[in-house]
């Protein structure tokens, strides 16, 4: 409540209502605040076929992916993984060899 009035005194209005919320409510709700903000700022990593379904899409060759990767990579570590998992995971889609017939 102090640090309430303190806050509105400086004319910290957005602080203010922050704390007000966290205090008001549930002694959880500190926390459920601070893991939907954590989950709001780290970006998740796309998945393989995601990032095949933008290959294809774009008509991106392996050169052009790795380029938006690159860039991406400055902003958000890790949102695109590397062209050779990629590759990885389209080989599985195909049956293996010994399924094959003619």
């Amino acid at each position: 409540m102090a640090a309430e009035v303190q806050l509105r005194r400086e004319g910290k209005r957005d602080s203010t209502a922050i704390v007000k919320e966290l205090s008001d409510f549930s002694p959880r709700r500190g926390t459920t605040i601070k893991k939907a903000r954590k989950r709001f700022s780290s970006p998740k990593q796309s998945s393989f076929s995601e990032d095949q379904a933008l290959m294809a899409d774009a008509n991106l060759s392996t050169h052009q992916y790795e380029v938006i990767r690159q860039q991406t990579n400055k902003i958000h570590n890790n949102m695109y993984p590397a062209y050779h998992k990629i590759k990885a995971a389209k080989q599985v889609c195909y049956p293996s060899d010994k399924h094959k017939k003619l």
